[in-house]
C-alpha cells in the first residue's frame, strides 16, 4: 500500500477534493491503479532507473483485548522510533471453555476495527521447547524472566511485535516445574493484512 501511494504519478492527486463518501473514492483508487500500471511500464521500457531503499517502518496500528468487564487493556501501541519495536511481549491465558479471544486494532488516526478473532484448540498438545528456541523466536521479548513468572500447567498465548516482517505474532505456550517449557502454534500477522489498514489508507478516501 505505501508501494502504491508513491507510485503515484505526478501530483494528480494533490488538491483534489476528497469526499468522505459518493464516487470520488473509485476514482481516486483507479488513479492509484494506474499510476502503479505506468510506474512498471516506465521500468520495462527503461525511461526510470530506480533504486529503491529499505527504511524502518512505523508500527501503524495499536492492538487491544477485551477484558471480562468489558475493558480494553493494550498489548502494544503504535510507535514512529526504532525503540517503539522493543515493548514487551503481552500474555493471555488460554481456557478450556473457550475457542477463541477477541483482539481490537486501532490506527493513528484512532479508528477502531471490527473484532480480530483469534481461534484456538485447547486439546491440541504442546511441543517440548527450549529457552534458546523461545528467545530466538520471540527476538528475546520472551527470555528468563518472562518464563519465571509464568504460573505452571496453565496454557498462554503471547504476543509480540515482529520488527523484520512487520506485524506481530502469536505465539501458544506452557511452561510445568524443572525449567520445561511447551510451545503450540505460532500465528504471524502483517500489518498489511490488518482491515483498519485496508479501509484507511485503500479507500480512496484519504
Amino acid at each position: 500500500m505505501d508501494a502504491l501511494k508513491e507510485f503515484l504519478p505526478g501530483k494528480k492527486i494533490k488538491g483534489r477534493r476528497v469526499y468522505k463518501d459518493g464516487d470520488e473514492s473509485e476514482e481516486l483508487k483507479l488513479l492509484c491503479l494506474k499510476g502503479a500500471i505506468e510506474y512498471f511500464h516506465a521500468i520495462e521500457t527503461s525511461e526510470i532507473d530506480v533504486t529503491l531503499t529499505n527504511e524502518a517502518k512505523n508500527i501503524p496500528i495499536s492492538l487491544y483485548v477485551k477484558g471480562g468487564k468489558g475493558d480494553f487493556r493494550q498489548i502494544f501501541h503504535e510507535g514512529k522510533e526504532d525503540k517503539d519495536w522493543d515493548q514487551p511481549a503481552e500474555k493471555r491465558r488460554l481456557t478450556a471453555a473457550g475457542t477463541e479471544i477477541e483482539f481490537y486494532i486501532t490506527n493513528v488516526d484512532n479508528n477502531l476495527s471490527k473484532p480480530f478473532k483469534y481461534e484456538y484448540d485447547f486439546s491440541k498438545e504442546f511441543g517440548k521447547t527450549t529457552l534458546k528456541e523461545l528467545k530466538e523466536l520471540s527476538n528475546e521479548k520472551i527470555n528468563q524472566e518472562v518464563l519465571d513468572d509464568l504460573p505452571y500447567g496453565n496454557k498462554y498465548i503471547f504476543v509480540y511485535l515482529d520488527k523484520e516482517k512487520w506485524g506481530f505474532n502469536i505465539l501458544q505456550l506452557s511452561t510445568e516445574k524443572g525449567g520445561k517449557y511447551f510451545k503450540g502454534e505460532l500465528e504471524f500477522h502483517s500489518f498489511d493484512e490488518s482491515g483498519i489498514l485496508q479501509e484507511t489508507f485503500f479507500n480512496g478516501k484519504r
